[in-house]
């Protein structure tokens, strides 16, 4: 009987969180692809959002109507950004 044993036991549980990881991904997943079903057609849209995290080039927003974090670049690639991070990491 596998749950009379130490490692049939740990065989189950590695299934299950594995399961349950891969549950959660695809869930993240669906709720991206309906976020960009949604906007595909939309031209713009103007919302409140929360800055998250400051990035080189950038920052992290939190949309709290959708519910949908998103990078908002300030610049390209090739351009150079208008703010620099201060030493603690803030903007």
């Amino acid at each position: 009987d596998e749950l009379a044993s130490t490692a049939g036991v740990s065989q189950i549980a590695k299934g299950i969180n594995t399961r349950h990881r891969q549950a959660q991904f695809a869930g993240r997943q669906s709720t991206d692809l309906h976020a960009h079903v949604y906007f595909k057609n939309k031209e713009s849209v103007v919302e409140d959002a929360y800055v998250m995290r400051c990035r080189k080039n950038g920052v992290v927003c939190l949309v709290p109507k959708y519910g949908i974090e998103v990078t908002v670049y300030l610049t390209s690639a090739s351009e150079a950004s208008g703010y620099a991070l201060q030493e603690d990491g803030m903007c």
